[in-house]
């Protein structure tokens, strides 16, 4: 949920109408928001991931529990 609101955030405040003078930017082209996409895709797979086996195998002595269980 937070990569996606945090891209939509962004997003809003490239494009909305009034936000250029207020925080005195310019919107930012395509080629600049396509770049980042694999990587943002690629946390949200891996978190998945991450969850699924923690879902699976939830043991407080288990190696993904203990590396990646906050």
């Amino acid at each position: 949920f937070g990569l996606f609101f945090e891209t939509a955030l962004a997003a809003t405040l490239s494009y909305a109408p009034g936000t250029e003078q207020g925080l005195q930017t310019y919107p930012v082209d395509w080629r600049q928001w396509v770049l980042p996409m694999p990587f943002s895709l690629y946390i949200f797979v891996y978190d998945e991931i991450r969850k699924y086996f923690l879902r699976k195998n939830f043991h407080d002595d288990g190696f993904v529990y203990r590396e990646t269980y906050y």
